[in-house]
């Protein structure tokens, strides 16, 4: 797919029409696989009556006119305008060929719904390879391609610390985000309606995570990576580069100060860094526990009804390590005895 016609939108810009065409013949192989599968033709005769297509007035007129009315997509209109012309043609009694029947037609249509899809797919995955290698960030296109396939980051070949395969991740994404809706935004006539086509193209490839708009930007990580993510980020020094987590939060020794400083510092891993929204939550949670277990109090500006909601959940997270979640669940006692001493 060449890399230099306009993009179009609803509002119709200059040149929408020789834009639309240039579309239709970046896709001459899918509509070339539908003719053949269609009309079970050769492929040399198929190029010939595919020649026929793109040379019709009335059809490029048709295409035209057509993608400027909001929320229809060139897949939609290429296959309606393609069906035309052979239904037309077959009326020839020199090409030989007969009006397909019904079911025929189901799989006809499924086939080229179905190449158009792979055919999307792979030209944004193009895109995302070319952009990686100009950045020197191979990785990244790598990552993107085990995230799709659900690889755990323990079992790839190039491992680096936890965080730095997760942001990575999200930069991916990110990435090929951006590069799916710009090849979508080339096949759909009202740029508002990109993630719409997306989620048609996720439809007819369900199996492929990759044409999902929301799973695209989710990463849920495996068990094992999530126990080695959160023993990492328990290990990484505060703000201030003085005492980890783990010396802070599992240290009977550590102050009211030290376990506040903690908590104030995983509040902000959750607003600056990139993290998994249930380590980043986590994180908050075990330091609100080592604190309320220290003071006895409930001073965090949360309701006592969402701090036990949030130690029992803690608790039962299997990723967790035993002694955080001991701590989890001390803090959980301690808070219903709290609770039932003042109702009662």
């Amino acid at each position: 797919m060449s890399e230099n016609h306009p993009q179009t939108t609803a509002a119709g810009s200059k040149g929408m029409a020789s834009s639309a065409w240039e579309c239709a013949q970046d896709y001459k192989l899918v509509l070339l696989a539908y003719l053949v599968c269609v009309w079970h033709l050769y492929p040399a005769k198929a190029r010939k009556l595919l020649g026929t297509f793109f040379s019709n007035k009335v059809i490029r007129i048709r295409l035209a006119e057509e993608s400027r009315r909001a929320g229809n997509c060139y897949r939609v209109i290429l296959q309606q305008a393609l069906d035309m012309f052979l239904i037309n043609i077959s009326s020839v009694s020199e090409i030989q060929i007969s009006v397909l029947k019904e079911l025929e037609r189901t799989h006809a249509n499924q086939f080229f719904n179905q190449s158009w899809a792979k055919y999307t797919i792979t030209e944004a995955l193009r895109r995302v390879r070319f952009s990686c290698t100009e950045q020197d960030e191979l990785f990244l296109y790598d990552t993107l391609l085990a995230d799709f396939a659900r690889i755990p980051y323990s079992e790839r070949k190039a491992r680096r610390p936890m965080r730095e395969m997760y942001q990575a991740s999200e930069k991916a994404k990110l990435e090929f985000s951006a590069q799916m809706e710009a090849v979508l935004l080339r096949t759909i006539s009202d740029s508002r309606l990109v993630m719409q086509e997306w989620q048609e193209l996720h439809h007819i490839l369900p199996d492929l995570i990759a044409l999902d708009p929301e799973m695209a930007t989710q990463q849920d990580l495996a068990i094992e990576d999530m126990k080695v993510f959160w023993l990492e980020l328990l290990k990484e020094n505060l703000l201030d580069g003085t005492h980890s987590f783990w010396s802070i939060i599992h240290n009977p020794q550590s102050t009211l100060e030290d376990l506040r400083r903690a908590h104030a510092c995983a509040k902000r891993q959750r607003d600056i860094h990139r993290l998994p929204a249930e380590l980043s939550e986590a994180l908050i949670y075990v330091c609100l526990a080592a604190e309320f277990l220290k003071s006895g109090e409930n001073t965090f500006g949360v309701s006592t009804r969402m701090l036990g909601r949030g130690f029992f959940w803690l608790s039962k997270q299997k990723w967790l390590d035993p002694s955080s979640r001991e701590l989890a669940e001390k803090a959980e006692i301690q808070l219903q005895d709290m609770t039932q001493i003042v109702n009662d």
